[in-house]
């Protein structure tokens, strides 16, 4: 057998690194990260809790600009998204489709578009931390 490679051994080799050592660095690094996603995640959920606080606020402050049946949708879901973010596991799904009512409810509250939007992107962030 020749020690000669071929030119596609050669190509890919350098490509690959076939038959090279691959080292990704410190193992230390993994129990930082894992520190670091957990308290990320924390962070995440106290801001989406916050943000589902002001929302609750800034909804019962104007409720009475607000179609009742709306109102009382988007009162509903996140009442329903605050008790599932009390669980130990909550539900991705079951979150997503309250916050998709609370948008759907108040879409057309100037007011609130801006809690809305946030309510939205923090749930997002929180979903990415898990």
């Amino acid at each position: 057998m020749s020690s000669k490679q071929s030119f596609g051994q050669r190509y890919l080799s350098g490509l690959f690194n076939v038959g090279g050592n691959v080292n990704t660095g410190n193992v230390n690094n993994t129990v930082s990260t894992d520190i670091s996603a957990q308290a990320q995640g924390s962070s995440t959920l106290e801001s989406l809790l916050r943000t589902i606080a002001e929302l609750r606020t800034e909804l019962s402050q104007l409720r009475s600009t607000i179609p009742p049946a709306d109102a009382e949708d988007a009162e509903d879901a996140l009442a329903d998204a605050q008790a599932e973010l009390a669980r130990t596991s909550p539900d991705g799904g079951m979150l997503r489709r309250r916050v998709a009512m609370v948008a759907d409810a108040l879409a057309e509250i100037a007011p609130l578009a801006l809690l809305t939007g946030r309510l939205s992107a923090d749930l997002a962030e929180y979903l990415a931390s898990r």
